[in-house]
């Protein structure tokens, strides 16, 4: 018993220690380090709506991929675009972005509108042959040199990180650098195509704590619930079957139960009448056949309770 106890007196003492020991994020991706730091700065002024599209059509060439699109982007909003791989979520996010034109509909910019697309092919968007800190001055041209070696410092590219070509860079760290170019510039909307896919874990709590105190605008395309869930989303904009169905609120269970079930959950769920009525009646021939096992059991119960009956006044 006593040694017990003295196990019990020796873990307890070690825990204390543990809880007392100052705490630094570590992230294997990053190499360890202090946690990386992100702002954004305030966003000039726009117009109420930021964004609108109106009965847009985009695709890039042959047939569309979204269709009779209306979407409105208020200049603080928190949309979410919900779907499964390949509906179509980067093509609105670049169509929204501006770098995409629709091909029927339109797409209006509010006043004094500054966009910024943290894509997935942001890796080919930098400029391989520049060092960090080039890349960033190119891309915020209103910074300085010091604000940008701060900035890329604050993201963990400090001293010679920030002289290296982004061709050397991970893909991480390429992440940072693109950061770091928001950090410095004007914007008062910032588009983020799955970011989950690009940052690191601590680099991704930045991103958020940042987002939280913005006022622009964030529209964000992503597969973690727990990202999603921290952003406060105010608009849910389901993307499937070649539409867009945008709801004034934040997802839902079944939002989330219809990503769950894929490109087929979404295709039925809206976009597509053809799968949407194939999907009800699916459903109301589904609900037949369990009403007529339940009667076949009913009627298998009724006749063994009558058998019991019969056998029983037999033996009498």
């Amino acid at each position: 018993a006593s040694a017990a106890n003295s196990r019990k007196k020796a873990l307890a003492k070690l825990e204390e220690e543990m809880a007392a020991a100052p705490t630094t994020a570590i992230d294997a991706t990053s190499g360890g380090g202090p946690a990386p730091r992100f702002s954004l700065a305030p966003p000039p002024k726009v117009g109420s709506t930021a964004i609108k599209l109106d009965g847009a059509e985009l695709g890039h060439g042959g047939a569309p991929i979204l269709s009779d699109v209306s979407l409105r982007v208020a200049r603080s909003a928190r949309l979410l675009l919900l779907g499964p791989n390949g509906a179509g979520k980067s093509t609105l996010l670049h169509g929204l972005a501006g770098r995409l034109a629709p091909t029927a509909g339109a797409r209006v910019e509010g006043e004094g509108l500054r966009a910024a697309l943290f894509s997935q092919d942001l890796a080919q968007e930098l400029d391989q042959e520049a060092t960090a800190l080039d890349e960033v001055l190119r891309r915020a041209p209103a910074a300085d040199e010091q604000g940008a070696r701060d900035a890329l410092g604050a993201l963990g590219l400090s001293g010679g990180a920030a002289l290296r070509p982004i061709g050397c860079l991970s893909g991480g760290e390429k992440a940072r650098v693109a950061l770091a170019c928001f950090a410095l510039s004007e914007i008062n909307v910032l588009l983020l195509d799955e970011p989950n896919n690009h940052l690191d874990g601590r680099t991704l709590d930045a991103l958020v704590g940042a987002l939280r105190s913005w006022d622009g605008a964030v529209i964000a395309s992503s597969h973690s619930r727990p990202f999603c869930e921290q952003l406060e989303i105010t608009t849910t904009a389901r993307v499937g079957g070649g539409r867009v169905s945008v709801f004034e609120r934040a997802p839902s269970e079944d939002d989330w139960e219809l990503l769950a079930g894929g490109a087929a959950a979404f295709g039925t769920a809206f976009g597509d009448p053809d799968a949407a009525a194939a999907a009800g009646e699916a459903k109301a021939a589904a609900k037949a056949e369990r009403e007529r096992e339940r009667k076949v059991q009913r009627d298998l119960s009724a006749r063994r309770r009558r058998s019991r009956r019969s056998r029983r006044s037999s033996r009498r």
